[in-house]
């Protein structure tokens, strides 16, 4: 049977889809768990949110991270978004970025890797969007963070995972 354009149009968007769910299926999940817990008391009568006192450190990056910082912020907690000095960051606009503070760290110099670090320890999470390796090159790696504050979480995503023949390539959804 000969393919149309319609029917290659169908597959291209199916795979899009499945790789969608692949790659914001953890944090979509949490959040979206979370969010319809929440949503069983009105919120006229809630004085707290799920995640108040939550405090999470946000390095910032294009796609998915902006939105899961979004996400967390308005379920209460409170994220801070390391920028790189000089530049307006990517994916953030004024729905995504909403809810969080900001600060521009020069991540490449010592003095910035140290307020990072010295941020690090007293945040509950972390999380991040580089390629692998990257936050091991600048001394922000999870081993050197793990060891300066042991109840961190930390974590990272990715289009194709830490490890494998796609690790180094960059995944992207249709919007960037």
């Amino acid at each position: 049977m000969k393919k149309t354009w319609y029917t290659y149009l169908r597959y291209c968007q199916r795979k899009i889809e499945l790789i969608n769910r692949w790659v914001h299926g953890y944090f979509s999940d949490v959040a979206a768990r979370i969010a319809r817990h929440a949503m069983l008391v009105p919120r006229c009568l809630m004085t707290k949110r799920p995640l108040d006192g939550i405090r999470i450190l946000e390095f910032a990056g294009i796609g998915p991270g902006p939105f899961c910082g979004m996400m967390l912020a308005d379920m209460g907690a409170d994220v801070v978004r390391i920028d790189r000095p000089g530049r307006v960051p990517q994916g953030v606009g004024p729905v995504t970025g909403r809810g969080r503070r900001s600060v521009a760290l020069d991540l490449k110099s010592k003095e910035g890797c140290a307020t990072a670090l010295a941020m690090i320890e007293k945040a509950d999470a972390l999380f991040e969007g580089f390629r692998p390796g990257v936050m091991e090159r600048m001394g922000l790696g999870p081993e050197v963070a793990q060891a300066r504050n042991p109840r961190l979480v930390y974590g990272r995503m990715t289009g194709w995972g830490q490890t494998g023949p796609l690790a180094k390539s960059a995944g992207h959804d249709l919007n960037y």
